[in-house]
């Protein structure tokens, strides 16, 4: 039953693609349903539903399709009645509109100016192929800043050792006794600057500085063996991957060279006192009123010939997200803020002289988001009579079948993580341990390292392991049986499960109540046989 019910709920953003498609077409199409007049399409239904029985992983049955599509009905006529009551004309709604309208057109203008004109070449793709069957290995010196990074290659030519330099750069013991030398490594298993210069130097020689995400490196690759046998079948069994793989990563190279150029083009400077005065405020060592007209005209910034006061920082910083207003603390996290606001500012404009705004695509594209929105609110004003009482809680507790509340077999680890392999490696012993917490894991939580965690034994040392956030090395504690939760550790999970439970009886009396004073015809012949392939 609670499978059951988890699965009904996962809708929520499902049958928005499907009646957001349905407002697409052209002409009249062949329809599940029609809500006031609005068609449910039969292939926008398909797609949605589709999806939703993927991500939930329930079975396809008629009775699951029925009790979709009200819920698609339902949300349609929610959204209709919410724009009917006047949202459109509150302050909320303008001020989600300027935010999504303004990421659109950007978007809109990175997808011309970037996108649309990156493709994969077959050797890009075959090349990205041989890297995965290359075996590379190398030395490198890391710095943190280019001019430090320039030193050490400076003295590297003068004669000057990767050994003895070693010793000087890093901290980490292997790579000071080994000379920088790094573990074999292969395709996708480093930062991707990183892995160019080292799959495209030539050995023995030494590189420019490499800017990887960390700093600074400087290579010298001794080694690369690749597989001597690669056949054409093997390759086209997985060209796709690596097609995809090429075409990300070229993305995302590109997107990042019209940022830098937008920036570098821009060449922007705080102003004075305006800077001063708003990292004061920022870190309250000085306050000023949000609302004081002489704090709101100071000059804060220039790019090119334009100048903003604080006022035009804080009219473009709304478009910024939270924690990205939260991060700026000092001088520099301001500027390199500002510098943000500005190459959006510049796309933006770009976009709007190109046009990009007036299109059929960027009109559907906001009207479905700002339909997203509205049924957000909507939902939420219904959801607020959606509470949970802790007797109610208590209860399902006190009638719960035996084994429905337990904690799942875990085992205690202590986690470190590490940049670089070279670093994890060098922590493989019981030492780098000393006083380390452990927390617990379940083998799902564990995935694919969850066997060799749980057949460890007490006190081994596991790893390293390749995050996206870098390395990991496990040292393994005691394991924890199955067994019972008590009320208190299971009452997060009975008052998620009972909320979801009521915010779902909450929306079906408000689309049920929205139903009766709408015109509803559900086709059950067309989707009962609706056929999903």
């Amino acid at each position: 039953m609670r499978r059951v019910h988890k699965a009904a709920f996962v809708v929520v953003g499902l049958i928005m693609l499907a009646l957001l498609l349905g407002r697409r077409a052209a002409e009249r199409p062949r329809a599940v349903a029609y809500a006031a007049g609005e068609a449910v399409t039969t292939e926008a239904f398909k797609r949605a539903y589709a999806s939703y029985l993927l991500a939930s992983g329930v079975p396809d049955e008629l009775r699951l399709r029925h009790a979709f599509l009200e819920d698609m009905i339902g949300a349609r006529l929610m959204i209709r009645e919410a724009y009917a009551e006047g949202i459109a004309q509150t302050p909320a709604y303008a001020a989600r509109q300027a935010v999504v309208a303004r990421k659109l057109l950007i978007e809109a203008y990175v997808q011309q100016t970037v996108l649309d004109t990156v493709t994969a070449s077959e050797a890009e793709v075959r090349e990205a192929f041989a890297r995965s069957q290359t075996q590379v290995t190398a030395r490198h010196l890391y710095a943190r800043t280019r001019k430090r990074a320039d030193a050490l290659r400076a003295r590297l030519q003068d004669g000057e050792t990767f050994k003895s330099l070693a010793q000087e750069v890093f901290t980490d013991s292997l790579l000071r006794s080994s000379g920088g030398l790094l573990p074999p490594f292969t395709f996708d298993e480093m930062d991707a600057a990183f892995e160019d210069a080292a799959f495209t130097l030539p050995l023995g020689t030494v590189s420019e500085p490499v800017k990887t995400a960390q700093g600074y490196s400087i290579l010298w690759v001794e080694s690369r063996f690749t597989k001597p046998i690669i056949t054409e079948q093997e390759f086209l069994a997985k060209r796709p991957r690596f097609e995809m793989y090429v075409l990300g990563k070229k993305h995302t190279q590109a997107k990042s060279a019209l940022v830098e150029q937008i920036a570098a083009e821009s060449r922007v400077s705080l102003l004075e006192p305006g800077a001063e005065v708003l990292l004061g405020q920022i870190s309250g060592t000085r306050i000023a009123e949000s609302g004081d007209p002489t704090f709101l005209s100071m000059p804060l910034l220039k790019y090119a010939a334009v100048q903003w006061t604080v006022e035009d920082f804080r009219d473009r910083a709304r478009y910024a997200s939270d924690r990205q207003r939260a991060a700026v603390r000092t001088r520099e996290d301001l500027r390199a803020f500002a510098q943000g606001l500005v190459v959006n500012e510049q796309m933006a404009l770009r976009a709007a002289q190109l046009g990009l705004g007036d299109t059929k695509d960027y009109a559907s594209s906001l009207a479905h988001a700002m339909d997203a929105f509205v049924l957000e609110q909507a939902r939420a004003a219904v959801d607020v009579a959606a509470a949970v009482h802790e007797d109610s809680m208590r209860a399902y507790y006190d009638r719960a079948a035996p084994g429905e509340f337990m904690h799942a077999a875990a085992v205690a680890l202590a986690v470190r993580t590490f940049d670089t392999e070279a670093a994890a490696r060098a922590h493989l012993h019981v030492e780098a341990f000393a006083n380390a917490g452990k927390d617990f894991y379940t083998r799902r939580e564990l995935g694919p390292w969850g066997d060799a965690a749980f057949s460890a034994k007490e006190g081994a040392i596991l790893g390293p392991y390749k995050r996206a956030e870098g390395f990991l090395v496990l040292q393994v504690g005691k394991q924890r049986a199955v067994v019972p939760k008590s009320y208190e550790e299971s009452r997060d999970e009975i008052r998620a499960m009972l909320h979801s439970q009521a915010v779902r009886r909450a929306r079906r009396v408000a689309y049920a109540d929205l139903k009766r004073r709408h015109k509803i015809t559900v086709d059950i012949a067309q989707l009962s046989e609706l056929s999903l392939q």
